[in-house]
């Protein structure tokens, strides 16, 4: 009889039930640590140094992992195979794995499960199921749990908000030298959350972190040499800071170190360099940067200008709710700038701002009632958010706003009103301000009458170029000359925004608002208005007279 034979599509499946070596098992294992360790495991065998999540190859680190469990079930193998599967988008399955690790009560298992809680990821969102499995891990000194714990606590995530049990848990993550421990808890102490405010622990936690290498801290330690908190106020030291955070592909510094460039704060005004840099942390969505590079292609500042290029990041910023880019971009549609001119939609774009608090486009917004641009004319709205600006130290605001009392739009006349914000608007150097505080020493109104005053004023305002100061220069000199009225502030302008973390926990107040970046473009009222002021009908002239005082004005103003 002859032999059976075996088909050989069987053989495959015989194998598979042969028993694996030892040495097989150790090796599967050996490779699932090397391929999928944490360095945050202190578990983790001995010369296995971890790998980062994001540099796991997760196709190969799956499959290995995959074989080690089958071969030798373990809360650390199972944790392994769950990052693995988590960085390969299979986060149902890596939940699972995590689970049956961190129902092993292992540490790192733990924290994962807890943050796919927190993030959704293969499981309902759940806030409360996060802080419970990070209290398990923290309650066994898994520094990165106590850090994440430290965080439910301080937002109130999970648990009830409580700052000192935020700080506590941080401390003890930081005291055993986690760096994201140290941060978080700089930042309680930069904040006064949780503890005293206390500049000098904030900095000392912030270097030791960022010693480490972590790029939120050297951001954060940038920030503070910049701002003289905690240390002496030291740009070329907030540079370096914010130069390692950047090239670490941080946006905040990336950010943070274009505005050095461009202001010349630490380093060499450089626009080019400023603009890279702006565009690095665009490329990552950073809405400051997308604004501030949107805003140079617009001017051409350190690129070639480009009204399309200046659209596309100005849109971006806009749509993430900046107010500075939604200023910037009401700008290009109130001028027509590489779009079809549209008042209405530039309107729409200013309100969004202005309701942010955004004080250049309060100032816009309220040019816009003034002039009826998008909105039908209403002198008291213009005020209000005249006002607004004013308020917020915006020289070119409080200009308007002395002219509207001045001349009673919107507002009660008030001489005394009108001098008060004339003034603080010519001692931010405000050239419409600083001719119109000549016009009230000129003729007495709201303050004492002074010719000399009025001379050095309006030289002050002639001196930058204000045409209607000129004129008035030499209308001054005419004898008996008649009282003129103020004149009227430009146009709109473009706002800088503001600077700020991209991170957690940003450093408070970061407002960075420069007097170039707040004077943007703007569009002169004319010289026909100037002299139509100074002849106005009010002062009972003849109509004779009143034409020969306006031909003589605009021949002066034009000489």
């Amino acid at each position: 009889m002859n032999a059976i034979k075996v088909p050989s599509i069987f053989l495959p499946v015989i194998l598979a039930f042969a028993p694996v070596s030892a040495h097989a098992q150790a090796t599967n294992a050996a490779q699932c640590d090397a391929l999928a360790a944490s360095p945050l495991d202190t578990s983790r065998p001995t010369g296995v140094p971890g790998v980062a999540a994001e540099k796991i190859d997760a196709t190969l680190a799956e499959a290995t992992c995959q074989r080690a469990v089958e071969e030798q079930p373990s809360a650390r193998l199972y944790f392994q195979l769950g990052r693995a599967l988590e960085m390969g988008h299979k986060y149902l399955a890596a939940v699972t794995n995590y689970r049956l690790s961190a129902e092993q009560n292992f540490a790192p298992g733990q924290n994962n499960l807890g943050r796919m809680y927190l993030r959704g990821q293969g499981v309902n969102q759940d806030d409360t199921e996060a802080a419970f499995w990070y209290r398990k891990a923290a309650e066994q000194g898994y520094a990165a749990s106590e850090t994440n714990l430290g965080w439910m606590y301080e937002t109130g995530n999970g648990v009830a908000t409580d700052d000192a049990q935020a700080i506590a848990w941080y401390r003890k993550a930081a005291d055993a030298g986690y760096a994201e421990g140290e941060t978080s808890l700089a930042t309680m102490y930069l904040n006064g959350r949780g503890a005293l405010k206390d500049d000098g622990q904030a900095i000392a936690w912030f270097h030791k972190a960022a010693d480490q290498g972590d790029v939120d801290s050297q951001y954060y330690l940038g920030w503070m040499y910049a701002n003289g908190r905690g240390t002496t106020k030291d740009d070329v030291q907030a540079v370096a800071w914010y130069r390692k955070a950047a090239e670490k592909g941080s946006a905040a510094g990336q950010n943070a170190l274009a505005n050095a460039y461009e202001d010349g704060a630490g380093v060499t005004t450089d626009d080019a360099q400023a603009a890279f840099w702006y565009r690095k942390a665009a490329e990552q969505s950073n809405a400051d940067s997308q604004s501030e590079l949107g805003w140079m292609y617009a001017n051409g500042t350190g690129v070639t200008k480009d009204d399309a290029q200046a659209l596309y990041w100005l849109r971006k910023a806009a749509d993430q709710g900046h107010a500075g880019g939604q200023n910037n971009l009401a700008y290009m549609y109130a001028e027509g700038r590489g779009v079809a001119r549209d008042y209405a939609q530039s309107v729409s774009l200013y309100r969004k701002a202005s309701e942010q608090g955004n004080a250049t486009a309060q100032y816009n917004l309220g040019l816009a009632y003034r002039d009826g641009e998008g909105v039908a004319k209403d002198a008291v709205q213009a005020a209000s958010w005249l006002r607004k600006a004013a308020d917020q130290d915006l020289a070119a605001a409080q200009a308007e706003l002395g002219a509207m009392y001045s001349l009673g739009h919107g507002v009660t006349q008030s001489d005394a009103q009108a001098a008060a914000w004339t003034l603080k608007a010519a001692m931010q150097g405000n050239p419409t301000g600083q001719r119109n505080l000549g016009w009230a020493y000129e003729n007495g109104r709201g303050l004492r009458r002074d010719i000399a005053q009025a001379k050095n004023w309006y030289g002050k305002a002639a001196a930058q170029g204000d045409v209607k100061a000129k004129a008035a220069l030499q209308h001054i000199q005419l004898a008996n000359s008649e009282p003129q009225q103020p004149g009227r502030a430009p146009s709109r302008q473009s706002a800088a925004p503001p600077a700020s973390p991209n991170g957690e926990h940003g450093p408070p107040n970061l407002n960075r608002y420069t007097t170039s970046q707040q004077n943007g473009m703007v569009m002169g009222a004319g010289l026909a208005l100037l002299c139509s002021l100074v002849t106005n009908p009010a002062y009972g002239l003849s109509a004779e007279e009143t034409q020969r005082r306006y031909d003589a004005c605009m021949k002066n103003a034009t000489k």
